[in-house]
């Protein structure tokens, strides 16, 4: 499936229709229609999938209505073929990044570097950086590999460990896990 997202920021009453429709367009519709196209293939050779989803899909923030709903469209989509052409031999899943060290991190952050753009939303990560590319594909490769032929319908969380914090308790403890005074 078509790793190409954007993300268009804005709460729902600021979003623009427009907005809205080149996320969906992008992130959701793009794979649908891969997906639509190369299912024949993909039933004639017994094959996979894999969508990059994110953990967007599975918690949002703040003025993200139209990039976490097409993720989670996009998760429910791979959900949706895996459970339909299963008995075709078709395996689907979906592997949900972190953030990733990319191009498009560092043109966003002009001006500055990424590590201190990424600073503050990495202090919600347990391993307290970010990904590289490298560590997305590999687990998208065996994904995809014939060591993962039972795999369907299932949903891997690559992101260091952000979806386990909960941010509400994270000035609860000391680093030596003492209440503050």
């Amino acid at each position: 499936m078509p790793n190409a997202g954007i993300v268009r920021n804005g709460a729902v009453a600021d979003l623009s229709i427009d907005d809205w429709t080149s996320t969906i367009d992008t992130n959701l519709t793009a794979n649908f229609l891969l997906a639509k196209f190369a299912l024949p293939h993909l039933i004639a050779s017994r094959g996979s999938v894999v969508g990059v989803s994110s953990i967007a899909s599975l918690r949002s923030g703040y003025g993200m209505a139209a990039y976490a709903a097409s993720k989670a469209g996009l998760t429910a989509l791979v959900e949706s073929i895996a459970f339909d052409y299963a008995a075709d031999g078709v395996r689907a899943n979906v592997v949900c990044p972190g953030w990733i060290l990319t191009e498009m991190e560092a043109a966003e952050s002009r001006g500055t570097t990424v590590e201190s753009v990424l600073s503050d939303l990495l202090s919600f990560v347990p391993q307290r950086r970010a990904s590289s590319p490298d560590e997305q594909a590999k687990p998208i490769a065996w994904l995809l590999s014939a060591e993962a032929s039972y795999v369907t319908g299932a949903t891997l969380v690559v992101d260091g460990g952000a979806t386990i914090v909960d941010s509400g308790m994270i000035n609860l403890h000391t680093h030596e896990g003492t209440l503050p005074d």
